[in-house]
């Protein structure tokens, strides 16, 4: 049964992927809820998820960023989080490349970095879009 359920998948991607994508949006609140009892039931594999992320941004910050252009990243941050609360929306900071990319690993530098929705950051899963 799973070499053949393998099997459809490969020969229909685009239908497989219309299909994951139409039960994500009708399972929403579902996810919201599976992944926050996953954050509380696993807080040492979050952890080492966020302490990966931390080490990976910061071996991606070249040393050689002006302080003006270390301040324009945090800058992005600040104006990421004031746009939050103004419109209730959660916003993040998007790598446009992104740092742990599968076939290249952009740079935590200002003009890599852009502000978007935390619903379209988490939508293109490491994709450059």
């Amino acid at each position: 049964n799973t070499l053949l359920t393998r099997l459809w998948i490969e020969n229909n991607k685009s239908k497989y992927k219309d299909l994951c994508s139409e039960w994500k949006n009708s399972n929403r609140e579902h996810i919201r809820e599976y992944s926050k009892k996953y954050k509380i039931d696993n807080p040492g594999i979050i952890n080492s998820l966020i302490a990966k992320r931390r080490a990976v941004k910061k071996k991606a910050t070249p040393s050689w960023l002006s302080k003006d252009q270390l301040l324009e990243i945090r800058n992005f941050y600040i104006k990421a989080k004031k746009a939050e609360n103004q419109s209730g929306v959660k916003m993040q900071v998007d790598h446009i490349i992104p740092l742990q990319g599968e076939i290249v690993s952009g740079l935590h530098v200002p003009w890599n970095l852009r502000i978007i929705s935390a619903f379209e950051n988490q939508k293109k899963h490491n994709k450059i879009i």
